[in-house]
């Protein structure tokens, strides 16, 4: 199990028109926001193997979880200034969290000391609203399950009866993930509906706790016993 604190950078720019096309309003790529900060807790649980020679250890570990991390923004003024509303709230919230990494670690008197990296996933509502305007009633977010990247490092250190606690420091990108701005069908809005890519990435500060088996003896009538470090 783990629980920790991420703190992320989100930003959305102009994507033309849901024809894909370019229009009046801004140049496709053109910021719709500055960056804004995506914070918010996370938490979960993760499994995996370890193999020791000598100091040193190979290991690969999965973990999943729940966050509870949002963001938002006003538009710039550019973006202003081509026609957007200034009331208008871009958002982006993280609703879960997952890696699949490796690691290598060199261990000394019941410490080790790792870096990592790997697969990562996530899920994302990115939206934007403006309450003053009517279309806006209907509008829910865009619901985006985005993978990327993640690299870190980490602690770890062995307790008495096979537990462990462990501390890391990792950066996930999720590069680039498109949305359409549709209100929704009370406008009839078509193939002239702007669109949004929202980039983010972030960084996760994590402690937990392991229960580490020794699988050459467990099952053997032995139980589990302290792996090294």
């Amino acid at each position: 199990m783990h629980i920790g604190y991420k703190w992320g950078t989100s930003k959305q720019t102009y994507g033309g028109t849901r024809a894909g096309v370019p229009d009046a309003f801004l140049p496709v790529g053109a910021d719709l926001t500055g960056n804004y900060n995506v914070n918010g807790p996370v938490g979960g649980g993760q499994g995996g193997c370890n193999y020791q020679t000598g100091n040193w250890v190979w290991g690969v570990e999965i973990d999943a979880g729940w966050a509870d991390a949002s963001g938002q923004a006003n538009p710039t003024q550019e973006a202003i200034n081509a026609g957007a509303n200034p009331g208008r709230v871009f958002t982006t919230n993280e609703r879960w969290l997952a890696t699949a990494r490796g690691r290598l670690g060199w261990a000394a008197d019941k410490w080790l000391w790792y870096v990592t990296g790997g697969a990562s996933w996530t899920g994302i509502d990115v939206n934007n609203d403006a309450i003053a305007v009517a279309a806006n009633a209907n509008r829910v977010p865009t619901r985006v399950n985005r993978n990327g990247w993640i690299v870190g490092v980490g602690t770890e250190y062995a307790l008495l009866g096979g537990w462990s606690v462990k501390s890391e420091w990792l950066y996930a990108n999720f590069g680039t993930m498109h949305y359409g701005d549709e209100p929704g069908i009370v406008n009839g809005c078509t193939a002239g509906c702007a669109n949004a890519d929202v980039k983010m990435h972030e960084y996760i500060w994590r402690v937990g706790m392991n229960y580490r088996f020794d699988w050459a003896t467990f099952g053997k009538g032995k139980g589990p016993v302290v792996a090294k470090y």
